[in-house]
Parts: structure tokens; sequence; C-alpha cells
């Protein structure tokens, strides 16, 4: 995806077109209820709503995003930002405290949104079971340089290369 305008990055145009997703997930909710967070950037009600129901958040709608699990809240913050439908998005670590069921539902739900929308996803991560469902190209970076540029292929070498721990590899 390419933004529809050229807009100065750190401007309010360019939060609207870029979403952000922490790998800290404290560190992007600052409001007093879960559903106050999804629906504080979306781009509508209904927007707000259906990342709501999508990422089974609607129970906890009033609960404060400080005293759900980490899974919870790095579902919660997933949802506050994709419920304000950015055309880049990027995140760090999104699968971060989440069981095997969750990550099912945060890996479909952004192959659904960028199949939807045409949503590009920059995603930087350590779990192959991320890496495998969401790379269509894959950066490995080392040293602060692009190490290895292609495919899926590179996943797997990442993954089993002795030297991997240290490493950071970038999947768009």
């Amino acid at each position: 995806a390419h933004l529809s305008s050229p807009v100065r990055p750190g401007s309010p145009k360019w939060f609207q077109k870029v979403g952000f997703v922490y790998q800290n997930p404290v560190y992007q909710m600052f409001l007093s209820s879960v559903a106050d967070e999804v629906a504080y950037n979306a781009a509508s009600p209904e927007a707000a709503r259906e990342q709501m129901e999508r990422f089974h958040l609607t129970p906890m709608a009033q609960r404060h995003p400080h005293s759900l699990s980490e899974g919870q809240k790095r579902r919660v913050s997933i949802a506050a930002i994709t419920a304000g439908e950015p055309e880049i998005l990027l995140l760090d670590e999104p699968t971060v405290g989440q069981d095997y069921q969750n990550l099912q539902m945060i890996v479909q739900m952004l192959s659904q949104l960028h199949r939807a929308r045409g949503t590009a996803m920059v995603t930087v991560t350590h779990d192959i079971r991320c890496a495998a469902a969401l790379a269509d190209r894959v950066l490995w970076i080392q040293d602060g340089v692009i190490h290895r540029a292609g495919g899926k292929e590179l996943i797997d070498e990442y993954f089993t290369s002795a030297h991997a721990a240290p490493r950071e590899a970038s999947y768009v």
C-alpha cells in the first residue's frame, strides 16, 4: 500500500495513516476503560465495536486496561490501532503473551485486514509462528543492517540459525 498523499512523519495526518502497535502495550494505553481505548482513535463507532468483538474484548469493555493480563493488553492495543483503519500498520512483537488460540485469532485478523483494506504491515517478531503466517517478504537484520532479504524461505533459516537469538528479523 502507498499513502494516498504525502504526509509529514509525526504529523496528525501521518498518525491517521500509520498505526503503530508498541512491543509493550502499556506504553500506548492511557484511558480508563478498554472500550474507551478502542474507541479513542477509531474511524467510526462501528469500527470500534467490530474490533472489540473481533478480539473478544466486549466482556471486558469497562475494565481498566492496566488490570488485564499481558495477552489481553496486547489484544486491546492491536484492536485500538486497527479500529483507526490505518493504511500502514507497524507491529512490534504482536503475538507476545498469546496462547495458540489467541495467536491464531490475531494472525487471522491481521490477514483479513490486509486482504480487505490492502493494509500494509511491517512486523518485527521473534515468533516463528507469527512470521510464518504473516510474512510475504523477509528482512533479516543483523548488527543494525539488512543481512539478507527474500521470501518466506528465510524464516526457517533465520530461526534455525545457531546465532538467531541476538538478531532481529522484520517481516513485511
